[in-house]
């Protein structure tokens, strides 16, 4: 009898991953009106027109590294030729 293989000590989706890489920018939505659902699925619309052919979007994702970690979830877009992933956020305002 063989014996399954054990479950990833660490689990972790793609948006929390991509927020806790992200050293640029601010989320802080505190003090902004947030858009609507529309407002946001336009932005990532018009995010991905400006990206090119090679460029995916709402990509599913899953990838276990040394047994350890499980890297798992959508990310909203994918950039093959730079190999980065995205996590797009909207906003409201100037």
């Amino acid at each position: 009898m063989t014996e399954s293989p054990r479950p990833p000590s660490y689990l972790i989706s793609v948006k929390e991953l991509c927020e806790f890489t992200a050293k640029r920018g601010d989320l802080d939505m505190r003090f902004t009106p947030s858009p609507t659902a529309e407002q946001g699925i336009a932005g990532h619309f018009k995010v991905a027109l400006r990206r090119g052919g090679d460029y995916e979007r709402e990509v599913p994702l899953q990838l276990e590294y040394k047994a350890s970690l499980c890297v798992r979830g959508r990310a909203d877009g994918f950039h093959a030729g730079r190999k980065e992933l995205e996590e797009i956020k909207t906003f409201r305002g100037r």
